[in-house]
């Protein structure tokens, strides 16, 4: 979402705090430096309060809310960490391994997979935030826009890797028809 709006309501119903998070600031800027948008709420036990949260999008928005206690947050996201780590590594050595293949062997094929790969990883690295916290953390506009430039190359890069892969121009032509952009090549 491009703007978070969070209003902790008193048990009176008065506006006792007000915090902002807005992607097109600064990563530091955030309350808490986190690849989501994670706001701290201090409710005694016991105690009720009225949350209003406000959210405005220029694109399609994705909302997931959780409310957490700060130790499990940090439990789950020690994981969620470790498990995104063991993704991105595997993804960073399967693109090295075929860079290296394509250099010894010369076939088209490995060079647009890792075309393909180096896309999935840029656009996964940005759905999950990841790529704003730690590639472009100063370059908010950047963070922004990456997802609706890098889809298309994503894309292109997939049909060029399935093109080639599976050689349609020599087993199924009129399958490869279908796809505009096979046509063109």
């Amino acid at each position: 979402t491009d703007y978070n709006r969070i209003y902790e309501s008193s048990d009176d119903g008065r506006t006792i705090r007000i915090r902002e998070a807005v992607l097109k600031f600064p990563f530091e800027q955030r309350e808490i430096l986190h690849r989501s948008f994670v706001f701290r709420l201090s409710i005694p036990p016991g105690e009720e309060r009225l949350i209003y949260v406000y959210i405005a999008n220029e694109d399609v928005t994705q909302l997931a809310m959780d409310l957490w206690e700060p130790y499990s947050f940090q439990e789950f996201e020690h994981y969620e960490q470790l498990i995104q780590g063991l993704y991105y590594g595997i993804l960073f050595v399967m693109i090295v391994y075929n860079a290296l293949i394509f250099l010894v062997v010369r076939d088209w094929s490995y060079l647009y997979y890792v075309i393909y790969a180096l896309h999935t990883s840029l656009f996964m690295l940005s759905q999950n935030g990841v790529a704003y916290e730690l590639l472009w953390p100063d370059l908010p506009w950047f963070a922004h826009r990456f997802n609706i430039m890098v889809t298309p190359l994503y894309l292109l890069a997939l049909l060029v890797f399935t093109d080639d892969f599976l050689q349609m121009r020599r087993h199924t032509p009129l399958m490869r028809r279908a796809v505009p952009y096979l046509r063109a090549s």
